[in-house]
């Protein structure tokens, strides 16, 4: 993951990734997931995955959502802001992944 000034890791951030690492990367190793801090209240999670190519929105998001509520606090839980779910063939379409990318970007339009 690209690191900027505002692309922070912590505690949070961490553990997220730690979870989703361990239920559902360890289930889906051709995914990859990127987490970082975007300010003080909001954390953003992208997950890319080419299994996401055959399945619906919904469907996407309920799968990690389950994984999410499962297993991380309602403190943490409250501050995902984005989560951002693509297969690879949706990164170069997707303005959110650009946001993602360069989150000064859509800031500075």
């Amino acid at each position: 993951m690209l690191q900027t000034s505002i692309k922070k890791q912590d505690r949070s951030t961490k553990k997220i990734l730690a979870i989703l690492e361990r239920h559902y990367l360890k289930n889906h190793p051709r995914a990859v997931a990127d987490v970082y801090r975007y300010n003080s209240a909001i954390i953003r999670v992208r997950v890319v995955d080419p299994a996401f190519a055959s399945c619906r929105w919904a469907e996407r998001d309920a799968e990690i959502w389950l994984v999410l509520k499962d297993n991380l606090e309602e403190d943490i839980l409250s501050q995902l802001h984005m989560l951002l779910l693509l297969a690879p063939e949706e990164l170069d379409a997707s303005i959110m992944n650009r946001e993602f990318d360069d989150p000064r970007r859509l800031s500075n339009l």
